[in-house]
């Protein structure tokens, strides 16, 4: 049996894939919502439940083009965000990823905090 294999019940296997998936475009739409609101421009790369977020209109397909991305805005929200209790990858040029231990509360109340967090960032 090789590595990440889930035992004992819990959501292994296709169900934990297709969960991850759900749960990543729960926070991708929820996000994406935020930002078109707040009219701050942004990319967001997703697969599955790994992302990443970048301030800028993109596209972003390399290191170049990321670091077209508005670091010290990404910098305040990162902070906002993990003085709330949400840990981002802390820098735009990393992923973060959500796991079978979250649940859709969770990406909601996340996408609160994310809400905030960037309405602080912008200001």
């Amino acid at each position: 049996v090789g590595g990440g294999c889930v035992r004992g019940g819990g959501l292994g296997g296709k169900e934990g894939w297709a969960w991850r998936r759900k749960l990543g475009k729960e926070l991708e739409e929820a996000t994406g919502a935020t930002l078109r609101d707040l009219q701050v421009p942004f990319t967001f790369h997703r697969v599955g439940s790994m992302f990443c977020l970048f301030f800028t209109p993109g596209p972003v397909i390399d290191l170049a083009s990321a670091k077209n991305s508005d670091q010290k805005k990404f910098a305040k929200f990162f902070n906002g965000c993990l003085n709330r209790g949400v840990y981002f990858a802390p820098s735009q040029f990393e992923t973060s990823f959500l796991s079978t231990a979250h649940l859709s509360a969770d990406v909601m109340q996340t996408a609160e905090i994310v809400r905030t967090a960037l309405a602080e960032a912008i200001s």
